[in-house]
């Protein structure tokens, strides 16, 4: 567990796997960054409608 004064960690992010619904509720500044997509068909089986590969222009910090 973290205590409340320990700094968090980011990490650069080039690329990331979303959900097509989360990648249908990105905001115009959110698509600006992206450089190009790749969809990755769903699986047999499994009950979505796969996902998106997003490759961002310049890297995006996460907390990890």
């Amino acid at each position: 567990m973290k205590r409340p004064n320990e700094p968090m960690t980011a990490y650069p992010v080039s690329s990331e796997v979303i959900s097509v619904s989360r990648y249908l509720k990105l905001s115009e500044a959110e698509k600006s960054s992206i450089r190009s997509t790749e969809i990755a068909p769903p699986k047999l089986g499994r009950n979505d409608f796969g996902r998106i590969i997003v490759h961002y222009k310049t890297p995006i910090y996460k907390v990890g």
